[in-house]
């Protein structure tokens, strides 16, 4: 655990600088709106542009350009998402955190952090298997995501067991109130962790952080 003492514990960081390092849901793209992209791309080749399309050719064009549409949104919000907790991936943490610090730059307003870590979780990973610790994992995202669900905010998952939370236009007091509500959220998950120093159950230690861009 990064936070070493402070397990199943809130504790604040200030002042905060914040360098360039939500919540999506699943986005497996669908089998079939991939094939029938692939039908458009290759339709595209082989008319050419000046030739008059007939009607039906002219419907079944616009429904494969929807298709199109359709799996070019699956795959980017698949580029985006965490696979096994479908919370923010790292790459999408990243990009939410450089354009909300420019936007609280431009506003004048304060953005507020958290990173939260499993306690012992790899002393979970190694009572209890890997599959329980998949499970224990996407239970914690669940918490987070049910506490952090303003629209500018996210819920992201940084790395391994680590969890993270932008949150726009939010001070020092406010920050450290959401970081409680998830302490307690996961908390009251009630998952047995008998190999945890802190609790019989499985806790999060979270570091809150709050900065005003200039």
């Amino acid at each position: 655990s990064c936070f070493g003492s402070l397990r199943g514990r809130v504790h604040v960081v200030a002042p905060w600088r914040a360098g360039t390092s939500g919540t999506i849901h699943d986005a497996q793209p669908d089998q079939q709106d991939l094939s029938l992209a692939m039908k458009v791309a290759f339709y595209a080749t082989m008319k050419p542009p000046d030739d008059p399309v007939p009607s039906g050719d002219r419907t079944m064009a616009r429904l494969l350009e929807m298709a199109l549409e359709r799996a070019n949104q699956a795959l980017d919000k698949l580029a985006h998402v965490d696979g096994l907790t479908q919370v923010a991936n790292r790459r999408r943490f990243d990009k939410v955190l450089e354009s909300e610090w420019r936007r609280m730059c431009r506003d004048g307003r304060p953005i507020g952090l958290i990173m939260g870590d499993v306690d012992y979780f790899k002393l979970y990973n190694d009572m209890y298997g890997h599959q329980m610790g998949d499970d224990c994992l996407v239970a914690v995202a669940g918490a987070l995501d049910s506490i952090v669900h303003r629209p500018a905010d996210l819920v992201a998952r940084y790395g391994g067991e680590e969890f993270a939370a932008i949150l726009p236009n939010t001070d020092l007091k406010g920050a450290v109130c959401v970081a409680e509500n998830i302490r307690v959220a996961v908390a009251d998950l009630q998952i047995e962790h008998c190999n945890s120093d802190t609790a019989p159950v499985v806790t999060l230690s979270l570091g809150v952080a709050c900065a005003r861009p200039e």
